[in-house]
């Protein structure tokens, strides 16, 4: 429902002028001052009314992406009307002018959002009284924003690997260059030359992230953002990643493959108890 906010100046000037004719017309009996006064007071009454109808009648739609990272840009469509003024609480616009069109936005909180609040005001077509009301918007599929991730110093997601003799291909001469960690010391010891192993590949450990969001906001996101950070760039020098954190549903401990992936996990995670100890297949 539609309320009145404040009463503009045009508004005010209105009131003054019609009170001073009204007065006029009181001493002189000028019927002009009198036509004035009705004139004034009709345009006084449309412009309190009609910002309230036009308010209430229309409906702002907003599409999002489903997926958008804090402080980094995002585009949201608005289909809208002219002369009405609008806020996203969630999405940290400000006041825009909700005409349709494309509208640039930062979000500055982390989380999922399955519906928004438009704050919507508005005093068409007269500018005299400003009314508001609140709309909220169902969306037609999550958003999930995610933490912005910190630089990484690649050491920190150094790979740990292992290579046995359950991946030996052979064996050959040491060249230079190779690790001192590939020799074979049997076929060293057994032809009196430095010798190596040739392996079908090595295996890499996966690196578990624990997201613990305990604690006051100013830690919490500094923790998903360098979890967030940790995870990518281990991802990015192909390093198995298992995240392990709080949802609403309940613990959740699962491989992330991707910076997508990362940032809705972390989009979803929540203050909550944590599980790393079970890989989910979810």
């Amino acid at each position: 429902m539609a309320h009145p906010r404040r009463v503009k100046a045009p508004a005010l000037v209105t009131a003054a002028l019609a009170a001073a004719f009204f007065g006029i017309s009181r001493t002189s009996g000028s019927g002009w001052a009198t036509v004035l006064v009705a004139c004034l007071l009709g345009g006084l009454l449309a412009g309190s009314l009609l910002p309230a109808v036009h308010l209430q009648r229309c409906a702002i739609e907003i599409k999002t992406p489903t997926d958008a990272t804090v402080s980094l840009a995002m585009t949201v469509q608005v289909d809208g009307k002219h002369g009405i003024l609008a806020e996203i609480p969630e999405l940290s616009t400000g006041l825009f002018h909700a005409t349709s069109g494309a509208l640039t936005t930062y979000p500055a909180r982390r989380g999922v959002a399955k519906g928004l609040t438009l704050r919507l005001r508005s005093s068409w077509p007269l500018g005299m009284i400003e009314w508001a009301r609140v709309q909220p918007v169902r969306l037609s599929q999550p958003l999930e924003i995610g933490p912005l991730p910190i630089e990484i110093d690649p050491s920190e997601t150094t790979p740990h690997s292992s290579a046995g003799d359950q991946n030996l291909r052979g064996v050959r001469p040491y060249r230079p260059g190779d690790s001192i960690r590939t020799l074979h010391w049997p076929a060293t010891a057994k032809t009196g030359h430095m010798m190596v192993r040739e392996t079908d590949g090595t295996t890499v450990a996966p690196i578990i992230i624990v997201v613990d969001l305990v604690g006051p906001e100013a830690a919490v996101e500094p923790t998903a953002s360098r979890a967030a950070g940790l995870a990518i760039a281990a991802i990015a020098r192909g390093v198995p990643v298992i995240m392990a954190t709080a949802e609403v549903e309940g613990p959740r401990t699962a491989a992330v493959t991707s910076p997508l992936e990362v940032s809705r996990r972390l989009a979803r995670a929540v203050v909550g108890p944590v599980s790393p100890d079970m890989v989910s297949p979810r």
